[in-house]
């Protein structure tokens, strides 16, 4: 009876060491695609990690008075009373004041706009808003209207006026080694992610 019970546990024995070797070789081969996990949830795909986006990061925030203070080093005239204003709605609405010398001597006169500028008074009003938004490392200006002295500016004018502020920020961005890729908005700043 004693050898029929030794029999017994070594064919059981048997049994559990081969399900237990079965069960190995499931875990280093790994276990079909189309298999869902034991717990019920579904598998996670991985992506490889040249196609995962990168994570980015808060580089700067820039407020209002930032934003004046860039504008003042950089555009090719010298603005007085530079007030600007950061909108939620993704909008920066700026207005100040020109001297009309400056203007002409800034190049963002041009043809005819250039003649009809002799009739401005000495000092100007400049005002604009303008969308903004981050592409390949630079900010980007749309003008959404822009006005000298209460008129509205041509086409080719604005777009003047809307270059020398882009050209202006994205230098100042250049030497602070900043490539804006998203922004995000608030009333009075802008959040610079790189």
């Amino acid at each position: 009876m004693g050898e029929e019970k030794s029999a017994r546990y070594t064919i059981i024995l048997g049994v559990c060491l081969l399900l237990c070797l079965l069960m190995l070789g499931r875990m280093l081969v790994g276990r079909s695609e189309s298999e869902a996990p034991p717990d019920g949830t579904e598998p996670v795909e991985t992506v490889p990690e040249e196609q995962q986006e990168p994570q980015l990061s808060l580089v700067m925030t820039m407020s209002e008075s930032d934003l004046a203070n860039f504008l003042l080093q950089y555009l090719p005239f010298t603005p007085r009373g530079l007030a600007v204003s950061i909108g939620a709605d993704e909008t920066a609405s700026m207005s100040m004041s020109v001297d009309r010398a400056e203007l002409e001597e800034s190049g963002l006169l041009t043809g005819h706009f250039r003649a009809a500028a002799q009739l401005l008074p000495e000092r100007c009003s400049l005002a604009g808003k303008w969308g903004v938004r981050a592409e390949q490392g630079r900010l980007q200006f749309t003008c959404l209207s822009a006005q000298l002295n209460d008129a509205d500016l041509p086409q080719t004018a604005a777009e003047l006026v809307t270059d020398a502020m882009a050209n202006a920020l994205n230098r100042k961005l250049e030497e602070l080694n900043v490539a804006p890729q998203r922004l995000a908005w608030s009333d009075g700043e802008i959040e610079i992610y790189a």
